[in-house]
C-alpha cells in the first residue's frame, strides 16, 4: 500500500481518534481509581487498575504506530506533523485530556502516599516503635526525656 498524503492524513486522523478514545477511557478509570482509593475499596481499585492498564496499552500501541508513521517525515515531531496535516485542533483536544489524566494521576499518587504513611504509623504503634517527636515526656523540671520503654502493642 502506497503512503500518499491522503493515506498519511487518514492514518494520522485514525491515530488521534484512537488516542482520544483511549484517553477518555483512561480518564474515567483514573476517576474510578480515585474513588476506590478514597473509599479503600480494594476490589473496585483492582478492577479500575486493570482497566487503566488496558487503556495505557492501547495508547502505547498507538505510539508504536505513530513512530512508524513519523519515520518518513524528515524528522518532524508528532505535533508538528499533525499541524502540517491540518490536525492541530484535534491534537490540542487530546493534550487537554492527557493533562487532565496527569492531574488525576498526581492526585491518586498523593492519596496512595497518604494511605501508606497512615498504615506505617499504625504498624509502628503495633510494633512498639514510637517515633521520636511523640516519644518524649516531660519531667518535673520541664525537660524532655525520651520514652525508652516502648513495648509492642501485641505479640504473636
Amino acid at each position: 500500500m502506497q503512503n500518499t498524503p491522503e493515506r498519511a492524513l487518514e492514518r494520522a486522523r485514525a491515530l488521534i481518534e484512537a488516542d482520544q478514545r483511549a484517553s477518555v477511557q483512561l480518564l474515567a478509570q483514573l476517576r474510578e481509581e480515585r474513588d476506590a482509593l478514597k473509599s479503600r475499596d480494594s476490589e473496585r481499585l483492582h478492577a479500575a487498575v486493570q482497566q487503566k492498564i488496558q487503556c495505557l496499552q492501547a495508547l502505547e500501541s498507538n505510539d508504536q504506530e505513530r513512530q512508524q508513521l513519523l519515520r518518513g517525515t524528515r524528522k518532524l515531531d508528532w505535533p508538528s506533523y499533525l499541524e502540517k496535516l491540518g490536525l492541530g485542533a484535534e491534537w490540542e483536544q487530546l493534550t487537554v485530556i492527557l493533562r487532565e489524566c496527569k492531574d488525576l494521576t498526581d492526585i491518586n499518587e498523593r492519596i496512595v502516599q497518604r494511605t501508606q504513611r497512615s498504615v506505617g504509623r499504625i504498624l509502628s504503634v503495633f510494633r512498639g516503635q514510637l517515633q521520636a517527636p511523640s516519644a518524649a515526656v516531660y519531667d518535673a523540671r520541664g525537660k524532655t526525656h525520651g520514652c525508652g520503654n516502648s513495648r509492642p502493642f501485641v505479640t504473636a
